[in-house]
């Protein structure tokens, strides 16, 4: 495992204290729409993904992801969604997403899959790039943060936990926007002592694989974070034409019910 964490400037952070947008939670489970028809849930970006009724991780659906050999995908695989409020300075938004790539699938590039993503803009619209999260062909990860070229931007790891074919994966993209106090984390559920029959993890939890605290996500307190991209583009083009699945997919400013800290209670009494 490694978890990457530099501190730089902390005495800036220690001085700043975020202030959340109103909360909001998008769900994507995937269970309304009709065996093959094109899925409702993105604002665009989707024109191959469609509803699937045999290969689900919860309900009675899922999202199958669709690509055709030679194609970089664009606008046809995965999906983009608007978020539903702008999110700018101290915002923190979590990603949480269940994966499914069967045996056969083939995941390789001539660089790395795009894989979970957020767009960055000026307060006028104006385009700055992505924090992203990509796969590389050997099944490891890439977190790559396209506002800077410092060392802190670019790092590879999940050497220990790489991708499983053949299995449902759930990860959590974990994102806090800021030119001060940055961070972004990946989790992913480890540990697992098998798998069900239609590939469901028995054990295991949620693990954090993946730390940056140093690498400021915003270039200016008036950037604003406006999209989520789920793959999108495919560097090089797919190999050959071929499908995956994802399902509880969930964008929120609030994180996802396993990462969330017990309250403490207020009026416990000890004898």
């Amino acid at each position: 495992m490694m978890v990457k964490s530099v501190k730089k400037f902390i005495f800036l952070g220690l001085m700043f204290i975020p202030t959340a947008s109103n909360a909001w939670v998008i769900n994507f489970n995937f269970d309304e729409g009709e065996e093959g028809v094109k899925v409702t849930e993105f604002s665009d970006a989707a024109g191959y993904t469609v509803y699937d009724k045999n290969i689900v991780y919860s309900g009675n659906g899922s999202a199958q992801l669709n690509i055709k050999k030679g194609s970089d995908g664009w606008g046809v695989w995965g999906g983009r969604k608007k978020l539903p409020t702008d999110l700018g300075e101290g915002d923190e938004v979590w990603v949480k997403i269940r994966t499914f790539m069967p045996e056969n699938f083939d995941y390789t590039t001539n660089f790395t899959l795009k894989f979970l993503r957020f767009h960055i803009a000026t307060a006028g619209g104006g385009h700055l790039g992505y924090t992203d999260i990509y796969i590389n062909n050997d099944g490891t990860y890439r977190y790559q943060n396209e506002l800077y070229t410092t060392d802190n931007s670019v790092a590879i790891f999940g050497s220990e936990n790489p991708v499983k074919k053949g299995v449902w994966e759930t990860y959590v993209y974990h994102v806090r926007y800021s030119t001060v106090n940055p961070l972004v984390q990946l989790y992913k559920h480890i540990g697992e002592s098998g798998f069900t029959d239609d590939g469901k993890p028995i054990g295991g939890s949620l693990k954090l694989i993946f730390e940056e605290k140093s690498d400021y996500t915003l270039k200016k307190p008036t950037d604003k974070v406006k999209h989520f991209l789920l793959f999108t583009y495919w560097n090089g083009n797919s190999p050959k034409t071929q499908s995956m699945y994802v399902d509880d997919l969930q964008v929120s400013t609030v994180p996802p019910e396993e990462l969330k800290i017990p309250e403490t209670p207020t009026n416990l009494i000890v004898n």
